[in-house]
């Protein structure tokens, strides 16, 4: 058995009691980052995520939208769950993913996928 001095064993237990802490002081801070993030506009967009999303898709539905009102002859405004369930499907057919997926890109497009405005996103695919 081997005896410590109270003072090396001291030393001992602020590291352990340290180690234990950091994650979570780290955790915080990537937490406030990510708050920060989310707050801020990103090329006039709530966000990268949206941005992304506007700079794919937004001219393709507006223009589809357009062409659909003028074959009807009606005013048609896309609503944000059919817009968002489009761009699932087709996004989810083109990665060759389904809801089922699992890995670390699936995860990755999960998580972006739930930060995207998609009420800001329809009302620029239904400005006329």
């Amino acid at each position: 058995m081997t005896i410590h001095s109270s003072s090396s064993y001291l030393h001992l237990r602020i590291a352990m009691v340290a180690r234990i802490i950091a994650p979570s002081n780290k955790n915080e801070t990537a937490r406030k980052r990510q708050a920060n993030m989310e707050n801020e506009k990103y090329n006039g967009w709530s966000n990268y995520e949206t941005w992304l999303v506007a700079m794919y898709w937004v001219d393709y539905l507006g223009n589809a939208r357009r062409e659909e009102q003028e074959e009807t002859g009606e005013q048609i405004q896309w609503t944000e769950e059919q817009i968002r369930d489009l761009v699932w499907e087709s996004e989810m057919a083109m990665a060759n993913m389904t809801d089922h997926s699992a890995g670390l890109a699936f995860t990755l497009f999960r998580n972006a996928w739930r930060v995207i405005n998609w009420q800001e996103i329809a009302e620029h695919v239904n400005e006329d």
